[in-house]
């Protein structure tokens, strides 16, 4: 089964959206902000109150602090996203852009490029994500070829996506149950 589309910088964004909302890294990342923002509003309110000891200064920065701990995931999220797209502007990753003719088979998946031919074997796909636009199939956890419904120059991307499904679950299913064997 073979699919051909192009790639964009929007692909990018639809890729850094799955990652952030799913990434275990980045929702680590992101306690972590939160975190320390609370301990140092806290922090501040206390020397606040300490020095000008008035209540009116603490309900100021408490309104303050409300607005910042609401501010903090939208600029947080906006910032992973543009770095992302930052990253993937610079030489090393010219070729995620463009035309991409990818190939189902028994062994794997097989990815033509203008410079060139990546094949992944089903073992070395860690998992593959689903969403109403995009289908991902990750090789990596910070590696992913992605596929935009919009962007299918040739072939059905229904097919191709349930055709894909069906190899990596027979696969994935002959793996767990060869571990299941070698356990016993």
């Amino acid at each position: 089964m073979k699919i051909e589309y192009t790639n964009s910088l929007a692909d990018i964004e639809a890729y850094g959206q799955l990652i952030y909302a799913k990434s275990p890294t980045v929702k680590q990342h992101r306690k972590k902000a939160w975190l320390i923002a609370v301990v140092l509003i806290v922090i501040f309110g206390i020397v606040l109150y300490l020095l000008d000891n008035s209540t009116e200064i603490l309900y100021f920065w408490l309104f303050l602090s409300v607005v910042w701990l609401i501010y903090i995931p939208f600029q947080h999220k906006r910032r992973y996203l543009k770095n992302m797209m930052k990253t993937y502007e610079d030489e090393e990753h010219k070729y995620f852009f463009g035309r991409h003719s990818l190939t189902i088979d028994d062994n794997g998946v097989t990815d033509e490029i203008g410079v060139g031919i990546n094949h992944t074997e089903w073992e070395k796909i860690e998992h593959i994500e689903f969403t109403a636009t995009h289908t991902f199939i990750f090789v990596d956890s910070s590696m992913a070829h992605a596929i935009c419904k919009d962007a299918v120059i040739d072939g059905d991307y229904d097919t191709f996506v349930n055709n894909l499904k069906s190899k990596y679950n027979k696969h994935k299913k002959e793996s767990d149950e060869n571990e299941n064997r070698s356990a016993e």
